[in-house]
């Protein structure tokens, strides 16, 4: 009888410490993240301040929008994609785009960026 009241006194322990472990562990801000991001500029040819400035001239722009629930989309120019995002601290996280492979995220300076396994960027700013 010892032996079980030792063994479930020991379990009961854990689960207080793992408890508490998480209780207190530093909470992401995810409002860092979500709502809708404008496109300001990218590493890709064509995706400078000057041509995106002239595609939001003609009505057309690059809009992401990321939801509170870690879903979202990605329009670039009326191509409209689903995405997934995790905030994995609050100035990183990743994003999952469908069709179109994962990213990193970093919120610095007001503007969102994502970088991509190739070193291809996209950086956004709040509209």
């Amino acid at each position: 009888m010892p032996k079980r009241l030792i063994a479930a006194f020991g379990l009961c322990f854990a689960l207080l410490a793992g408890a508490f472990a998480v209780a207190c562990a530093p909470q992401v801000d995810t409002g860092n993240y979500v709502g809708q991001w404008e496109l300001m500029y990218g590493s890709e040819e064509g995706l400078d301040t000057d041509s995106i400035a002239l595609a939001k001239s003609l009505g057309s722009s690059a809009i992401l929008d990321l939801q509170e629930d870690g879903t979202g989309t990605l329009d670039l120019y009326g191509e409209v994609s689903n995405l997934t995002w995790t905030a994995t601290s609050n100035t990183e996280g990743n994003l999952k785009i469908d069709g179109m492979g994962d990213a990193s995220m970093e919120v610095k300076d007001g503007n969102l960026s994502l970088y991509d396994s190739e070193d291809g960027s996209l950086t956004f700013a709040r509209p």
